[in-house]
């Protein structure tokens, strides 16, 4: 029998209820600050690599590079409100704890510190153990990853991985998350082949999931197959079929791209 009205029972829904929006709310707040950039960043680095010549993924890490940190100071402002914010959190448990942490991450997020975001949105992942929560973990970490350069980048791929493989882990049939998975693994110099085998496993689920022939297209740019990459792009753009859609227009700066190195290289 339902609950009366003003019952624990509806007080427990509402609050859940409230518990929801607001991790929607922390969703949406990140995903409008990290934007296109996490499912389109890989788009930006291979366009580079095919402009310049250069092999991708040829970096070599310290013995330490697990523990490098490339982050500056934060900002004197949100460094007083992070502060206000972890001296609060010290005195709670529980689901008011994960509230907190989520300003918290909402407060990093916005001061484009997605180092600090991807800690505190890990943190939040081990608490609830959830897909969206560890992908969201993942997303924060890649597009940390993409800003940096040099031995730290793997370190952030590798964190990234880590995530989405969590988040994998929870619902195997979610194809996105399992083509990020594959992106991030590519930063990786060495899991490439991971990527690789992941996004072939997800085409053959599913041939004409955009992203991930997007990504097999990357894949055979690594591999300097600019034919093949080159009748992959247009496959992204024959299944869009939408000029205005910015995977579509991506596809066609690939496009571009290649067709001016195979020109230049008179091929």
């Amino acid at each position: 029998m339902a609950a009366p009205p003003g019952s624990s029972s509806g007080g427990e829904e509402r609050q859940k209820g409230g518990v929801e929006r607001q991790k929607g709310g922390v969703e949406r707040q990140v995903a409008v600050l990290v934007g296109a950039g996490v499912l389109l960043v890989v788009a930006l680095y291979m366009i580079s690599v095919v402009s310049s010549g250069t092999p991708a993924g040829e970096a070599v890490l310290p013995p330490d590079a697990e523990t490098v940190t490339p982050s500056g100071p934060l900002p004197a402002d949100v460094a007083r409100e992070a502060e206000a914010l972890e001296a609060e959190m010290a005195a709670l448990t529980g689901e008011a704890l994960l509230d907190k942490r989520r300003e918290l991450l909402n407060l990093y997020a916005r001061a484009q510190r997605f180092d600090r975001a991807a800690q505190v949105a890990e943190d939040i992942a081990e608490a609830e153990n959830t897909e969206r929560a560890w992908r969201l973990a993942g997303d924060l970490n890649f597009e940390w990853m993409r800003l940096q350069s040099g031995p730290v980048q793997p370190v952030y791929a590798r964190r990234a991985v880590a995530a989405y493989e969590r988040a994998k882990a929870l619902n195997p049939g979610n194809l996105d998350i399992r083509t990020s998975l594959a992106n991030a693994y590519i930063y990786d110099p060495d899991t490439p082949m991971k990527g690789v085998q992941e996004i072939r496993g997800v085409l053959a689920e599913d041939s004409t999931h955009v992203l991930a022939n997007h990504t097999l297209g990357f894949m055979l740019i690594r591999i300097n197959r600019l034919e093949q990459a080159e009748a992959q792009f247009e496959k992204v753009k024959r299944l869009l079929n939408d000029p205005s859609d910015p995977v579509y227009q991506e596809a066609d700066r690939f496009l571009q791209s290649i067709r001016q190195q195979r020109r230049g290289d008179g091929s």
